[in-house]
């Protein structure tokens, strides 16, 4: 969302956005939050005043409802949804979530897939709005990101070493086994290549702290199965920014059990980082692919990556699998999304809209500046 607005902006059009989470400190596109809270979700986009309103749909089918009943009382505006989580599949394997999920999503004006896989799923499954396929990024004529002052990983990366990389919003522990996110995969995998490696490091970052009993003291359990000799070449942050950590010397691991198209993966490629990631969903070309709970695949796979770091064989980024010129072809593909929908869309009734997007960071909107 963020790299959508920044291209929405440059070719001048208003963006705001409502976030699906936490607070936010009202400077840049950020005007709220909705605190995945289906209530929230239906009064505030009931209201939207914008011309297009982009939902991106991460997981719950009741925030999906939510939108498609919004939707029914604001039709002054198009409206947008991106699948960008194959939770979706879950939702239309199984009645009656297949029949709710279906009418709420041929509700929407267009839909955009991340993947073909998503797309071809969504049409075997009686879906009839249009689909379109853009994946979940747009690279953005950005420098090599370096270390933001008082980001408190810089010593631990400054120190001499390799370092494994692993994000997640939150640790999640699985009623069968193991994080969501795969965390226990990425501290399983240093386990097993520490002993040999003795200045490889595993920095684990997460967007939210431990929540409830259950995730602090898996958490705990976790970082307990890490040796003394080894526990500290282990960094864990919480809040803090990944992309300063996408720097050479590093493999970027994404073990999660289920994902859309993870825009860190693709920040990793274009920086010539490697990444090692589960087969959970398509990746990008360029990206390695393991069975989530094969640590034998991760520890053998990660391990050949770190000795071509070792030996100076680190990839371009030119291949990267978002292309050489993505950044023309996405920010093109981007604005001709939404120019369609503009075109589309029936005149307003009324009072003008305000020049704002409405949005949800999984929800947006946007109008044309006058």
């Amino acid at each position: 969302m963020q790299q959508t607005t920044i291209v929405l902006r440059d070719a001048g059009h208003a963006v705001h956005v409502l976030n699906h989470f936490g607070s936010h400190s009202g400077d840049g596109p950020v005007i709220g939050t909705l605190r995945r809270n289906p209530l929230l979700y239906f009064i505030r986009l009931s209201a939207a005043r914008a011309a297009v309103v982009h939902y991106h749909h991460a997981g719950r089918l009741s925030l999906v409802v939510a939108v498609a009943l919004a939707l029914r009382r604001n039709r002054n505006a198009r409206w947008v949804i991106t699948v960008h989580n194959h939770s979706v599949e879950s939702h239309l394997a199984r009645p009656p979530a297949a029949r709710i999920m279906r009418w709420a999503l041929n509700r929407f004006d267009q839909i955009v897939a991340v993947s073909s896989t998503i797309g071809t799923y969504l049409e075997d499954h009686g879906v009839t709005t249009p689909i379109v396929i853009l994946p979940a990024y747009v690279r953005t004529p950005t420098p090599r990101p370096t270390a933001v002052a008082h980001w408190r990983p810089s010593a631990f990366f400054d120190r001499p070493g390799e370092t494994l990389v692993v994000a997640a919003y939150r640790v999640s522990p699985l009623d069968s086994r193991g994080d969501l996110y795969g965390v226990d995969i990425a501290a399983e995998t240093f386990v097993a290549l520490a002993k040999e490696r003795t200045d490889l490091k595993l920095a684990i970052f997460l967007s939210n702290a431990p929540r409830g009993r259950r995730a602090k003291r898996y958490l705990r359990f976790l970082l307990n199965q890490i040796t003394p000799e080894i526990r500290g070449r282990v960094g864990v942050w919480t809040g803090e920014q990944l992309l300063p950590a996408l720097r050479p010397r590093v493999v970027f691991l994404r073990p999660t059990q289920t994902d859309g198209d993870a825009v860190s993966v693709r920040e990793a490629l274009e920086l010539g980082v490697p990444v090692v990631a589960s087969d959970c969903t398509t990746r990008p070309a360029g990206v390695t692919t393991a069975k989530v709970d094969d640590v034998r695949a991760w520890r053998v796979l990660v391990g050949k990556k770190l000795t071509e770091l070792g030996d100076g064989r680190v990839p371009s980024v030119a291949s990267s699998s978002t292309g050489s010129d993505c950044r023309t072809t996405g920010e093109q593909h981007v604005l001709e999304l939404y120019s369609s929908q503009l075109d589309h869309r029936s005149p307003l009734i009324g009072t003008p809209p305000d020049a704002t997007l409405q949005a949800v960071c999984d929800a947006g909107g946007f109008l044309p500046e006058e």
